[in-house]
């Protein structure tokens, strides 16, 4: 199958999650790290696609942010693809292990905070690196878009920018459950495409996005200062990606698909049946176990009837088998075990 069922989607992610929580640290920055660098590249690539002549002066603003957004999700496929270590994806990640109690408070703490920090050096690293010492946008139109996008995201009321970030997080993390549930490489890309060109064409605040974007702007002479940058934009933009993550999306799929109980006891039920061999008979309430012979046949044995008895499978009715050497031997093997 080319997807994951619900269920098997947040296992997924469940498992995921304890992964990366106890991941060694050296492993976690190098993540981390390149995962800025990928963004990055997302970001100055959506930079100078949106700002090409004809897009940007259309006429029509929402020409120019489709273009910026639908070119933006390149760094994301990288990561999903190739791996690395995202800040806004694990918010979302983590919460069914913390949830369930398999991941500790403190190692969800841990893990963002040395992903956001590592995203944060390969971030500034990329933006310059390869977008100020190669003088990419020292001319217009992309100095002043570069300016100018740094200029309005400093410029954003708090509580503006928070849920923003709110809503960026949401579809981001919504695009790494759906390419958690794709298992092939064109329906990861598409799992990332659409979400993510959707919260970029809005004008939605992506905290590491952002750690490209207004350095960028910094080191092309913005009127933005380290301290605008920290306080006013990372800090409400990284509180909302936090809560429309870990709450939005990590804690309501675990609410709706994951539960410890029913899944204990999916486990015990799994030992008594097969799913290969069909259901159990209904009827055949007094038997209290199952044996498999040699031939895949099922039989439910019981006091009353030390036989055997034959239970539905998916293509005969339940009856009684009556070869008596298969039932001797099927009562043998059992009383081995």
């Amino acid at each position: 199958m080319p997807y994951r069922s619900y269920t098997e989607t947040i296992e997924a992610v469940f498992n995921l999650g304890i992964a990366k929580a106890n991941k060694p640290y050296p492993k976690v920055l190098m993540g981390g790290f390149l995962a800025g660098i990928y963004i990055g590249f997302g970001s100055i690539l959506a930079i100078i696609v949106g700002t090409m002549p004809g897009i940007s002066g259309s006429g029509n603003p929402g020409i120019s942010k489709f273009f910026f957004g639908a070119v933006f999700p390149v760094g994301l496929m990288i990561i999903i693809i190739a791996g690395a270590e995202l800040f806004t994806g694990n918010t979302m990640a983590l919460i069914p292990g913390f949830l369930s109690r398999k991941i500790t408070f403190f190692q969800v703490i841990k893990n963002w905070t040395l992903v956001y920090i590592s995203n944060l050096v390969g971030s500034i690293f990329l933006a310059w690196l390869f977008a100020v010492q190669t003088n990419l946008f020292t001319e217009d139109p992309y100095l002043s878009k570069v300016q100018g996008i740094a200029e309005m995201k400093t410029t954003l009321p708090w509580f503006t920018a928070f849920f923003r970030g709110i809503g960026c997080n949401t579809l981001v993390c919504i695009a790494v459950y759906m390419a958690i549930a794709s298992q092939d490489i064109i329906s990861k890309i598409f799992s990332c495409w659409w979400p993510i060109m959707c919260f970029v064409a809005i004008g939605f605040e992506h905290s590491i996005a952002n750690q490209t974007f207004i350095p960028l702007g910094i080191f092309y002479d913005a009127d933005v200062t380290w301290y605008s940058f920290f306080f006013k934009n990372l800090v409400p933009v990284t509180l909302g990606n936090i809560v429309g993550g870990s709450l939005i999306v990590g804690t309501s799929y675990w609410f709706i698909y994951y539960n410890s109980e029913d899944k204990e006891k999916s486990e015990e039920s799994s030992n008594t049946s097969s799913e290969d061999f069909g259901q159990e008979d209904p009827h055949n309430n007094d038997f209290d176990e199952i044996a498999v012979d040699g031939r895949t046949r099922i039989y439910r044995l019981s006091q009353e009837n030390p036989i055997g008895s034959l239970v539905y499978s998916n293509k005969k009715k339940p009856k009684i088998d009556t070869d008596e050497e298969d039932n001797e031997n099927l009562l043998e093997g059992d009383s081995d075990n």
